[in-house]
């Protein structure tokens, strides 16, 4: 949730540019104050985000899907009106979530909302990153809780699932924004103070893995350990300079 600006390609592709929009250092700079304790897995946490650390976008298939999905006529022609731009630019302003954008739209426009399944489909194109799924198992087997903290959103988290179930089962706790909480996302204070309260009772030492420096930033300030990931060798320099040992 779940990072890049919207684009619209010539035809208006509607969709593509929404998906584009969202998918998606423990150096000297990036490492918070907090004071870290030796990690263990009896203590520790690794929370995750999703979008741009443990999966990347499949740009290819979103583009074969979207061509030949039946609705691309009728997102095409939504995607000309100015009155669904700007609603998609208040929503920018307001930086709302992947999932938000796509239910907000559906409600503006009935119409719309017999294009969410190509919309889910097309935002859960997503490849693996291999080694970050190694890492993951790697941990896992190694005693430590696995989380996830994303602003996919619900209903997109839960079709993602179906696609890669076998892998969600190495995570013990998955938080994702809802529309209950008002589709509420990184980088909000309030969104890891509610992880922290739903998801870490026992106060464990948490170290999170985001690719985005505010979502690091405001995680820091509630005590978390932050690791900005801007790729696999870089984020096993990090998790060395933990002391981290596998």
């Amino acid at each position: 949730m779940i990072n890049i600006a919207i684009i619209l390609l010539p035809l208006g592709l509607l969709s593509i540019a929404l998906i584009t929009h969202f998918t998606f250092s423990i150096n000297n700079a990036e490492q918070d104050t907090t004071t870290i304790i030796a990690l263990h897995p009896r203590t520790t946490i690794f929370l995750f985000d999703l979008h741009g650390v443990v999966f990347k976008p499949d740009y290819k298939r979103m583009i074969r899907i979207f061509w030949q999905s039946k609705h691309k006529i009728l997102i095409i022609k939504h995607a000309l009106n100015p009155k669904i731009l700007y609603k998609i630019h208040q929503l920018s302003r307001k930086k709302a979530v992947a999932e938000e954008y796509f239910v907000h739209l559906s409600t503006y426009s009935p119409q719309l909302k017999q294009a969410m399944p190509l919309f889910m489909e097309m935002a859960n194109a997503q490849k693996p990153v291999d080694p970050i799924i190694s890492l993951v198992k790697t941990l896992k087997q190694s005693g430590y809780s696995l989380h996830v903290l994303s602003n996919i959103g619900e209903q997109f988290f839960a079709h993602l699932k179906d696609n890669f179930d076998s892998l969600f089962k190495e995570f013990d706790q998955i938080k994702v924004t809802t529309a209950a909480e008002h589709y509420l996302g990184k980088p909000h204070p309030q969104i890891f103070y509610n992880y922290l309260q739903q998801c870490n009772p026992s106060q464990k030492q948490v170290v999170f893995i985001d690719n985005k420096h505010a979502n690091i930033k405001a995680a820091q300030e509630l005590g978390i350990i932050g690791l900005h990931f801007t790729n696999a060798n870089r984020l096993k320099k990090q998790l060395e300079q933990l002391h981290l040992v596998l």
